[in-house]
């Protein structure tokens, strides 16, 4: 096995000698390790945390007194065991850890308390923050403003749990540090925004005046290179930059799979991983050298000189922010036993493995790319913080043609869909999917089919072109609104040529206005032939036949007996109507079946 040298978290003792000496410092208690439970390990009687309007969140913070708490990423500490087997700890529907937050309870013996709705709420409140930019608190490190993103809630009160005042405080502790640590890293693992901040946090917590009144707030912690507002304001400037030329380049690939193929590549042909940053003291090289290692800074600057190289997270949490940028919605994976990070990321409807790591460290640079990562040799999930709390996303393996695995059950040898929009069960996914596979149509984006999206004149003529094979034309200037060298100037001069397309009176051919569903069936009848069909009732089958314009009468009737157009639900065909992108993937099957 090739070698391998990873690295990921900060010890505690540099944590603990980095706390502004203001901040009160206890570090004594850490949560149990199976504290956090989900409906099914809630234990006898059920209560409800009152979470707090912002209104009220923000009235608690005039008069409330901090306890603040440095906690590192591996704050739960347990002994690294899974209670939980893989298929438990995975799902089909993963789309952030985030989103996982509402479905969790806090265990107090044999009483449980519904938190979930108050973490999601400081998850969303941080999250929004973060698109801020450099406005944002997290990113001003602005204490007044972090704590306006945390949350207040209430709790049952002692005499309801019938525990010692002693023990009811302790456990309120224990209470608010679980919850600001679960939803820092799920902020931590879901948003590439916070590149600055990704070793350690703050955790800020204040009993209201009445006794189960609790307020939590999160501040990062910053490492060397990021420690002051100018210098994470340069270091944004710099980032966002370099990461839209990247994504410049890798946007002109058409399909999800082949950007991330570029992105893979990039990272590895400009980065070395740094192995002094893990040789040595950790905790001084983060203290007195840099912290960039550790942040999308590194992979993505480094080879412009303006920081020093990645570790397996830099890397990972690069790959992340790039992916971000173009759409790809990615997530980074942590192993505790293997001391590793590596990628997770969405595919359509499916989700694959990337460890851009190992493929730069490695002597294949594909090894680790589109395929089940997790779990395998190096890459056991067991990251302390999430374990037998949040689930994974289940992997899949695939091809540079796109296609699935044989063993993926009930789904056939075919090119995966790239677009998220296109969800299981969607009434023109196997149609969509025909399109795609043979090239007619592609994403309005590469993850976004845009079934709800209006097609444009020129669109349908660029698939019409693409069905004939896109042959050769000669610019012929027919319509004054089609010039030269446009992405459609090809296509509309051929479906001119071939005479499926005249254009409006004036000479203009309108590439940008929306088709009219009749108009598909017009230019349809003239590549068919204009062939005669069986006269149809369409008054007896559609209320609103009224519509249909007079020059596309035949072509309608045709449209509808040879059933490349039907109806509505509603009883109506909808003739002046604009075909979607789904609609009109229907149609292009039904003409090329």
């Amino acid at each position: 096995m090739k070698k391998r040298i990873t690295a990921y978290l900060l010890a505690f003792a540099l944590l603990c000698a980095s706390i502004p000496s203001a901040f009160a410092v206890q570090t004594e208690v850490r949560p149990d390790a199976n504290r956090f439970v989900t409906r099914a390990g809630v234990s006898g009687t059920v209560y409800q945390a009152k979470v707090y309007s912002q209104a009220e969140h923000e009235a608690q913070l005039k008069n409330a007194t901090f306890t603040t708490i440095a906690c590192s990423k591996n704050y739960a500490q347990n002994d690294g065991s899974v209670s939980k087997n893989a298929a438990e700890m995975t799902t089909d529907n993963f789309s952030s850890y985030g989103e996982q937050l509402p479905n969790y309870y806090y265990n107090f013996g044999k009483k449980s308390i519904y938190v979930g709705s108050a973490m999601k709420k400081m998850y969303d409140n941080i999250k929004a923050d973060l698109q801020k930019g450099t406005n944002s608190a997290i990113f001003r490190d602005d204490d007044t403003g972090e704590r306006k993103l945390g949350v207040t809630f209430s709790v049952p009160e002692r005499s309801q749990l019938g525990v010692s005042q002693d023990d009811y405080h302790q456990m309120l502790y224990n209470f608010a540090m679980d919850i600001g640590w679960l939803v820092y890293r799920s902020i931590d693992c879901d948003c590439p925004e916070m590149f600055y901040s990704n070793g350690f946090m703050y955790m800020g917590y204040s009993l209201g005046e009445r006794e189960n009144q609790i307020t939590v707030y999160v501040s990062p912690g910053f490492r060397k290179g990021f420690e002051t507002y100018e210098e994470r304001a340069a270091m944004k400037q710099a980032l966002d930059s370099k990461v839209n030329e990247i994504t410049k380049q890798a946007a002109r690939y058409e399909t999800a799979y082949e950007q991330l193929d570029f992105l893979n590549t990039w990272l590895c042909d400009n980065n070395s991983y740094n192995y002094d940053a893990v040789n040595g003291s950790m905790e001084e090289y983060q203290k007195n050298v840099s912290g960039a290692p550790w942040s999308s800074a590194g992979a993505i600057l480094s080879s412009s000189g303006k920081t020093v190289g990645p570790v397996c997270e830099g890397y990972s949490r690069a790959l992340q922010l790039l992916c971000s940028k173009l759409g790809i919605n990615a997530t980074v994976i942590v192993s505790e036993s293997g001391n590793h990070m590596w990628n997770n990321v969405k595919y359509g409807l499916y989700w694959t493995g990337i460890d851009v790591t190992w493929n730069d460290t490695g002597s294949d640079r594909t090894e680790y790319f589109c395929t089940t990562v997790n779990n395998m040799d190096g890459h056991v999930v067991d990251d302390v913080d999430f374990v037998d709390r949040m689930q994974y996303p289940s992997l899949i393996a695939f091809s540079a043609n796109d296609t699935l695995p044989q063993y993926k059950t009930g789904v056939t040898k075919e090119k995966i869909l790239p677009y998220y929009d296109v969800y299981a069960g969607f009434w023109g996914t196997s149609q969509i999917h025909n399109v795609y596979n043979k090239g007619y149509m592609a994403g309005m984006t590469c993850v976004n089919f845009g079934i709800h999206g209006k097609v444009t004149r020129a669109q349908f003529a660029q698939i019409l072109y693409n069905i004939a094979g896109r042959p050769a034309v000669t610019y012929a200037g027919q319509f004054s609104d089609v010039p030269q060298n446009q992405w459609y100037t090809a296509a509309v001069t051929w479906a001119a040529e071939t005479g499926l397309v005249s254009g409006y009176p004036g000479g203009k051919f309108g590439p940008n206005d929306p088709i009219k569903r009749e108009d598909i069936a017009v230019i349809l009848f003239h590549r068919a032939g204009s062939p005669s069909a069986e006269q149809q009732d369409l008054e007896g089958r559609f209320t609103d036949t009224n519509q249909i314009d007079e020059y596309a009468w035949e072509a309608v009737n045709w449209a509808v007996a040879s059933s490349v157009i039907s109806g509505n639900a509603n009883g109506t065909l909808d003739p002046r109507g604009n075909a979607t992108r789904a609609q009109s993937a229907v149609i292009i099957t039904n003409i090329t079946k």
